[in-house]
């Protein structure tokens, strides 16, 4: 359940990108992803036994048994809690730049991207799976700045909203605060 929450948007992302000539198409395959990794986090919520301490849902695959690196995850109280947050707050993200013409297809896949390097983050067990997608999720963050901005900028947007839709998702969730202690914003 834990993989198929964290491919969900990483493929919904894909898709979108697919999609990305047609902005509105795009657009609306966002939100449907988005929609779909909530209620799968929604459904993880609902599934969780209170009663039964420590980690659920765990997931165990070789990845490098000879190095001793293996795919774990799974998620405890906390953990779920975090995954329907994320989730929420991508589709706030996306309503908020629903309007912003300047908002492209590419946009709206880096922001699912975004959402799936958050989910494999919140749920990795071993330190080389949270590294891994630790870093992936700060890459859409890094790419939807234009060249020659500053750390801290994002697209232009028509009023104060976009940006704090952006701060929430970009800045609280993805490292882009790290930026601040540089001047660069």
């Amino acid at each position: 359940m834990i993989t198929l929450l964290t491919l969900f948007p990483l493929v919904g992302g894909l898709v979108v990108l697919a999609l990305a000539a047609s902005r509105d198409l795009a657009r609306v395959m966002a939100v449907v992803f988005a929609t779909g990794a909530l209620v799968l986090a929604g459904l993880s919520w609902y599934a969780l036994n209170p009663a039964h301490p420590g980690m659920q849902f765990e997931e165990w695959h070789a990845w490098a048994p000879s190095l001793g690196i293996w795919y774990h995850v799974g998620v405890d109280g906390l953990g779920v809690l975090m995954l329907v947050l994320s989730a929420i707050v991508v589709l706030m993200s996306l309503a908020a730049s629903w309007r912003n013409e300047k908002q492209g297809g590419v946009y709206f896949a880096l922001v699912l991207f975004l959402e799936a390097g958050l989910f494999g983050t919140f749920t990795a067990l071993n330190f080389i799976h949270w590294f891994i997608y630790w870093e992936l999720s700060l890459i859409p963050a890094v790419g939807r700045k234009r060249p020659g901005e500053g750390c801290g900028a994002v697209f232009p947007v028509h009023d104060g909203r976009q940006r704090g839709a952006d701060a929430g998702v970009s800045g609280a969730l993805s490292g882009d605060q790290l930026c601040g202690a540089s001047g660069d914003v």
